[in-house]
């Protein structure tokens, strides 16, 4: 009898369990579809009722991702302000951050960087980029200062070995080769590199980034520079003439 009573309790508890599981799953299955709707009635509604702010789907993305992608500003703040995860990844390994500036959310991208969610601000996604380097690609100068200016890392390399630096030499770039410049940044640690810049910077005519090279005494010899400098103040001198 002592037996049978066991067996019944144990088997009422995985009931209950499995019940409770089953409650939590549709609560987080339908706070999914209520993202995806936009509806943010509903979404505090099911969080009120417990449904999980960080549940992701299939692609790894999480509900804030998902706001992101659907540019719904209201429900993004809303999950923000209850505790959402913004440093969760997808399976790109793209933060919340790296996707607004992918998509150019621009409510987003201030609200996170304006509310002091700076955690996160060197993250990598898979390719190794940063949030920097993406501002850098799409060539907005005035996002690539604040960034800089909050702590993001004007030296970190994606998996090629390419700084923020180096992107803003290649897509020829020079205001933001120049903020970058004024930030520390490098192109990276190898002389060749340091002459490709020098070789850019007497190309697009900026003698202020070959004297910010001058001034920082990098791999360039001091000769180098100053005909650079020469160069370009020529060719000032005789488009005016």
């Amino acid at each position: 009898m002592k037996k049978v009573i066991i067996g019944l309790l144990m088997v009422f508890f995985l009931v209950v369990e499995t019940f409770a599981a089953t409650g939590e799953s549709y609560l987080n299955k339908y706070m999914m579809m209520a993202v995806k709707k936009g509806d943010i009635a509903t979404i505090r509604l099911l969080k009120e009722k417990g449904a999980n702010l960080n549940i992701k789907d299939r692609k790894g993305n999480s509900l804030l991702m998902l706001s992101i992608y659907l540019g719904y500003d209201d429900i993004f703040e809303y999950l923000v302000k209850n505790g959402a995860n913004y440093l969760l990844t997808d399976n790109s390994g793209r933060s919340p951050l790296i996707l607004s500036i992918y998509l150019d959310r621009g409510n987003m991208i201030n609200y996170m960087l304006d509310s002091g969610l700076l955690e996160g601000l060197n993250i990598k996604d898979i390719s190794g980029k940063t949030a920097l380097m993406i501002a850098v690609a799409k060539g907005d100068k005035k996002l690539v200062t604040k960034l800089l200016k909050l702590g993001a890392n004007p030296n970190e390399k994606d998996k090629l070995g390419r700084t923020p630096l180096a992107e803003a030499m290649d897509l020829n770039l020079p205001e933001i080769t120049k903020i970058l410049l004024e930030n520390q940044g490098k192109a990276n640690h190898s002389i060749d590199k340091e002459r490709d810049l020098l070789r850019y910077a007497t190309f697009s005519g900026d003698a202020g980034i070959i004297r910010n090279m001058l001034a920082e005494k990098r791999e360039t010899t001091e000769s180098d520079s100053k005909y650079a400098i020469v160069i370009i103040e020529r060719n000032i001198f005789l488009k005016k003439y």
